[in-house]
């Protein structure tokens, strides 16, 4: 009986923990999607008036690696 009780009390705080870990990813989430769409619209904008190709070839770089940490946002 009090492995059973120990089981069920552990398997609640398992549950709890699971919550809890969920709330803050999807707050995290959250938090980082405006900023990246920020960071995303800017470069594109850049793009369109820069001229010099070591500028572009930089920003081009910018909008893939932030356009890589979005698909994992929106992945997870």
């Amino acid at each position: 009986m009090l492995n059973n009780m120990t089981f069920e009390v552990q398997l609640e705080k398992s549950d709890i923990q699971k919550k809890a870990q969920q709330r803050m990813t999807d707050a995290m989430s959250q938090n980082l999607k405006i900023p990246l769409g920020i960071i995303l619209t800017s470069v594109e904008l850049l793009n369109y008036s820069e001229k010099d190709p070591h500028k572009i070839k930089k920003l081009q770089m910018i909008q893939n690696g932030a356009t890589h940490v979005n698909c994992i946002i929106n992945d997870y």
